[in-house]
This record gives structure tokens, C-alpha cells and sequence, in this order.
């Protein structure tokens, strides 16, 4: 979803007539016709090595046959963002990947979460210049692992990603979203929601432990989201709550 952008963009206002910043200042001119959503960005650099977020999975979801939802993260560049979670167009939630970057992407089936899942693990980081690392397992109410654990090297385009003393340096981010399918025009009011998801457990991995990456903490440098008639967005230290109502 994330739109190609450059390191260090122009500086956007913190509030526009169909978005507000929740924390900082938007990283890319937020996105219009493609559903309430929200970011939360890390800053750019080496101090982390990868992320981990757990994603309670909606409890209500209706695309309207219209919208397709996202609960994914993503790594950023210098030159773009690489998209890595999870999709459901109304058909369940499987994992997909986008790399703006290299205009490469793919949905992956085979891997749609079983009716009996509650979560998803998600764990993602920067493999090299050319490739990126991306973990998806979903679990049920009890804990346990159900359906088949998705784990892949992906290739991304290159010249996105550079590195200093082995570390690459990006930002790390996640967002939720509820999209019109190509072709739809954006309808606000078509039914579509997607209630009751959560991210929790969101962490950025600092080569040594695992550092609490919520919105309020320093880890998230910028937050917004986009027609908030339509989302409501309220977090913790780890835990971001969400609600999209295109209703």
C-alpha cells in the first residue's frame, strides 16, 4: 500500500482535511481513496535489526466484496517501503509482500490462516541488499501453532537498502487498512469493516534484546491516520487498538 517515497521527504504539515497525526509529522503526504488506515513509523537508521509483532486478527471483518483488508508491517529504504503481512479480500487471511521499490509482490494462498486461528506472529528484517526475511505463524485461542508456518527470503529491488558495519539502515513500520479492490471507487459508506484487530507484543529487535515499540514509545517517531470519521486508533507501551467502519 505504502507509495514510493524518498529518505528524507519534504516536511508535511501534521494535520491535512482527511488525516491527523497522532504523533510527529507524516513520512509520505498520507494516502487518499484507499480507505480509513493508519502508519507508525520507526526513525531511520542501524540502531535495530529487525521487528516482531504479534496481530490478534479481527473479530468482525466485511470487505463488502469491495475492499480488501491489511494488517502488516514493513521495512523502508531509502528509496521506498517493502510491505510484509497479512491480506483478506474476503476470502481469509493469508500473507503477501509489496516492495514498491522493485515492483515485486505476491499473495501466497496456500498459507490462508484456518478458521481455528486468533493471531499471527510476524516477524521481519533485511536479509541483504536484495532480499528481505519474512516469518508469519498463525496460532489459535490456546497458543498453539494451526495451518502451515510461512517463513521466505523474498527478493526486493535493488538500491533500497544500504548498509553500515553489517547494519542495514531502514525504518520499521505497520499499519492497518482497508483498501478498495482496483477498479472500486472509494465509498465510505459501502458496509465494509474490519473491528476487534489488534497489533501486540510490538517490538524492534536491538541485537541484543527486544525493545518495546509501541506509539508512545521513542521507537515510533511518526503516527497518523487517515479519514478518522472512519478509524479509531488507541495504543499502549506494545499494543495498538483499531477499528475501520466504512459504515
Amino acid at each position: 500500500m505504502i507509495m514510493t517515497q524518498p529518505e528524507t521527504p519534504t516536511r508535511i504539515p501534521a494535520n491535512g482535511s482527511y488525516y491527523t497525526s497522532v504523533k510527529g509529522t507524516p513520512i509520505f503526504t498520507p494516502e487518499q481513496n484507499k480507505g480509513a488506515h493508519y502508519y507508525a513509523f520507526s526513525d531511520y537508521g542501524t540502531a535495530y535489526q529487525g521487528l516482531f509483532v504479534n496481530v490478534k486478527l479481527p473479530t468482525e471483518f466485511n470487505s463488502a466484496g469491495r475492499r480488501t483488508g491489511f494488517l502488516a508491517v514493513g521495512l523502508y529504504g531509502s528509496l521506498g517501503g517493502v510491505d510484509l503481512g497479512l491480506r483478506n479480500d474476503g476470502t481469509g487471511w493469508m500473507p503477501c509482500y509489496w516492495d514498491t521499490v522493485g515492483g515485486l509482490g505476491a499473495n501466497y494462498a496456500e498459507y490462508t490462516a484456518p478458521s481455528t486461528a486468533t493471531n499471527a506472529v510476524i516477524c521481519a528484517n533485511v536479509a541483504n541488499a536484495n532480499t528481505v526475511y519474512f516469518y508469519v505463524r498463525f496460532v489459535n485461542a490456546s497458543g498453539n501453532t494451526v495451518g502451515t508456518i510461512f517463513e521466505k527470503q523474498l527478493q526486493v529491488g535493488s538500491g533500497n537498502f544500504t548498509f553500515s558495519g553489517g547494519q542495514a539502515r531502514c525504518r520499521y513500520y505497520r499499519f492497518a487498512s482497508l483498501v478498495p479492490n482496483i477498479g472500486v471507487a472509494e465509498n465510505r459508506k459501502d458496509g465494509s469493516y474490519m473491528r476487534g484487530a489488534q497489533f501486540t507484543n510490538c517490538n524492534l529487535y536491538n541485537g541484543s534484546t527486544y525493545e518495546s515499540w509501541g506509539i508512545s514509545t521513542a521507537r515510533v517517531v511518526s503516527a497518523w491516520k487517515v479519514y478518522p470519521e472512519n478509524i479509531t486508533l488507541s495504543w499502549t507501551t506494545y499494543n495498538d487498538v483499531f477499528n475501520i467502519n466504512h459504515t
